[in-house]
């Protein structure tokens, strides 16, 4: 097998088992490259065009160094929107993969290049699970929108959702375009019907985003998942992902057939952005992004991710400030691990829940992520496992591991069950088409801000996500919609600097606001922090974060019970721990150290017995010292003892007993002992041995400590009748 195969599949679970890690997180022969603003390439002077001459973008390169690694000789330009930095920002192709490394250096060195990145790799993210009318009122006619057979309701996610009641008050606008950027997408499926103007291929830029020529649509898989030498054993389904988005997103409802979806009637848009030998992998997805933008997309639903380079999140960006909301999925990892497009603050990231509001096993979670819906992931009986939804192959899961089901009228039909944070993504992206539906003048944040002030929220949700984090209700997202009384935002939120547990933030003030601004609200990773009533703050310093990725937040309140809605900054701090420190006996003596400090940090800890008392160790499931000073690296949150012990009267005259002079010194000390001294260390407030003096029985001891540094140490005297620590202090 194709070893770039075997890298990039990531379905997880019951069927595939590739995780993230073992997934190709960039591609093989492409690369990024900016030019700097003073080269005279510009898209203008090509006429706005996608593909472009390698030799229009003012490269040193000889022809000899073009041979030697097989670069194309046209490069794809990512410009959108007039962005500056996408003006002057390409894609180039080579063939060469095995110099990519001297490749970037040499490109780096290129006296017009600004910088070069690598090109991410997107994974699709679903686990395979063991002419409209728009006269309905709210139930439509579509048979699988009631339960079947033997009970189960194929379509159970739309009344989690309450899409009923949504479609009571709101259908989906023909004149709203939405994207379903993907591997594939069959736009012939009769519950689809996107014309070939609407649909397009990044790979071969036709206006064709179906699966690869030569896919069996009608094979009958007698398994699912992969061989031993990893080849697919069912391509057709695997190839059915991003049809399955589309037909959540807004499959034909209510025409007597099939499914329904909960944006049905708005215009569909399908963007196959694969590699042609690679299902599971969403290759140039970031092309597919810009040509829906390009071709009047409002909405784009991704279920896919990976890594993030600086070219890709300035296309985010650009959708962003022109009005388009993007939607990702979460990722299948059952990790904490922020996923990209949708963990950029100009994106929606989804996770997933299954039919009881719980977070799917399978689902990623975090304070990035912004919403959940259903994905699937439950155990409950009459298969309410997963997504039903439209697809390329006729039924292979359905029909190989629940007959039951497969025999309640889905034989001969192009429909199939899926469920990961894959499904969630198109739910939610639908949701988002029916709220512009119904006021075309929200911004993506105030839609966010909408979807989670309507949702259904718990407290088992909060423990994975922000609180602010619940699974979507579209009823209550319309009604939230025709409540909004929104005014003008923050801009510029941003982290200035940060110091251990205390992060500054500052914002710009609203520059046109309606109402008269009467106070900001702070948020930190979805928790108020506080309520600023200056109307002129523009900065807050926030103390008590516990570091990695942390979300913060500011929204304006306005007199008259108007509101903006929160922009969020996302940023990746170093993570904080707390070291402890416990005195045993409490009576024993003092101790400085405590507190918080970044992750690899070091802790110096330091204890200053009382009187009658002496110190023994600095313990921590072990003994970390004998010295009354020591150095710890904080790698998590720890607690330490200081222990000490009281000194009986023999020690304490032992101590008497030694003579130091002068104490301060500058060079020379002089030890004195009534009984035979056999060694003395001398260490510093750190634990470490700096100097060692033998003694060899005698009772008095000249120490030459010229090479020492000023600063304070201490003397561990060795003699027969015991050892005895005393400090000196060096001038």
């Amino acid at each position: 097998m194709n070893a770039l195969k075997k890298l990039s599949i990531l379905c997880l679970g019951g069927i595939f088992g590739f995780s993230l890690a073992q997934a190709q997180q960039y591609e093989e022969n492409a690369l990024y490259v900016k030019l700097k603003e003073s080269a005279k390439i510009s898209t203008k002077s090509l006429g706005e065009r996608r593909v472009v001459p390698l030799s229009s973008l003012g490269l040193k390169l000889s022809k000899a160094k073009s041979d030697q690694f097989g670069l194309h000789q046209e490069a794809y330009s990512m410009h959108l929107f007039g962005n500056p930095v996408l003006e002057k920002s390409f894609r180039i192709q080579f063939d060469s993969t095995s110099k990519i490394d001297k490749l970037i250096r040499m490109l780096e060195n290129d006296p017009a290049v600004e910088f070069v990145e690598r090109v991410s790799v997107g994974h699709i993210y679903s686990i395979d699970p063991k002419a409209v009318s728009t006269d309905f009122d709210s139930i439509p006619d579509d048979p699988y929108f009631q339960p079947i057979e033997n009970g189960a309701k194929p379509l159970w996610y739309l009344d989690m959702i309450n899409a009923p009641g949504a479609w009571h008050m709101q259908k989906g606008d023909s004149n709203l375009i939405v994207a379903v950027v993907d591997g594939a997408v069959w736009g012939e499926h009769p519950e689809l019907q996107i014309p070939s103007a609407h649909q397009y291929s990044v790979y071969s830029g036709v206006n064709n985003s179906a699966p690869p020529a030569g896919t069996d649509q009608d094979e009958l898989c007698e398994v699912l998942g992969e061989d031993a030498n990893g080849n697919d054993l069912c391509p057709s389904y695997t190839w059915s992902h991003g049809t399955h988005c589309a037909g959540v997103v807004a499959a034909k409802t209510n025409n007597g057939e099939g499914m329904a979806s909960l944006a049905s009637g708005v215009t569909l848009l399908g963007v196959a952005a694969h590699h042609p030998q690679y299902p599971g992998v969403v290759y140039r997805g970031y092309d597919g992004i810009t040509w829906a933008a390009d071709n009047g997309a409002r909405v784009i639903s991704c279920s896919w991710g990976g890594g993030n380079a600086t070219i890709e999140n300035e296309v985010l960006k650009t959708c962003y400030e022109n009005n388009i909301v993007i939607l990702g999925a979460a990722g299948n990892e059952g990790a904490n691990n922020a996923i990209f497009p949708g963990a950029s603050p100009y994106a929606i990231s989804v996770g997933s829940v299954d039919e009881n509001g719980s977070r799917s096993s399978f689902s990623n979670y975090g304070i990035w992520v912004d919403i959940v819906a259903p994905g699937g992931n439950s155990t409950s009986a009459n298969g309410r496992t997963s997504i039903l939804s439209t697809t390329y192959c006729y039924p292979q899961y359905m029909r190989l591991y629940y007959p039951d089901i497969y025999a309640s009228g889905f034989e001969n039909q192009r429909y199939d069950l899926m469920q990961g944070t894959s499904m969630a993504t198109p739910l939610v992206a639908s949701l988002c088409a029916l709220m512009i539906s119904r006021d075309s003048t929200l911004t993506p944040d105030q839609i966010r801000d909408l979807l989670q002030i309507s949702s259904h929220k718990s407290a088992s949700l909060a423990k994975d996500f922000s609180p602010l984090v619940g699974y979507i209700d579209a009823a209550a997202a319309i009604k939230a919609v025709d409540e909004a009384r929104f005014d003008e935002p923050v801009s510029n939120l941003r982290i200035t600097d940060h110091i251990i547990d205390t992060v500054w933030i500052e914002w710009d003030a609203p520059k046109n606001p309606q109402h008269k601004i009467a106070s900001y609200n702070v948020f930190r990773n979805g928790e108020l922090l506080d309520s600023l009533v200056s109307p002129d703050a523009t900065s807050y310093m926030a103390v008590g974060g516990r570091g990695g990725m942390t979300s913060f937040m500011v929204s304006v309140n306005y007199e008259d019970g108007y509101k903006s809605c929160r922009i969020e900054t996302l940023q990746e701090l170093p993570n904080i721990y707390t070291v402890t420190i416990v005195c045993r006996p409490g009576q024993g003596g003092t101790v400085l150290g405590a507190g918080n400090y970044e992750v690899n940090d070091y802790a110096y800890l330091e204890a200053f017995p009382n009187p009658g008392y002496k110190f023994v160790r600095w313990y921590s499931g072990k003994v970390l010292s004998t010295h009354e000073t020591c150095e710890v690296v904080v790698k998590d949150d720890m607690t330490v003892n200081a222990i000490f012990e009281e000194i009986s009267a023999n020690e304490n005259d032992l101590a008497n007993a030694i003579g130091l002079a002068p104490n301060p010194v500058s060079d020379v000390l002089n030890v004195s002992a009534p009984f035979a001294i056999e060694k003395i260390f001398v260490y510093d407030y750190q634990g470490r041995a700096i100097q060692v003096f033998e003694g060899k029985g005698q009772t008095e001891m000249t120490l030459d400590l010229e090479s020492l540094a000023q600063g304070n140490y201490i003397l561990n005297i060795q003699t027969l009748q015991g050892n005895v620590q005393k400090k000196i202090v060096k001038l």
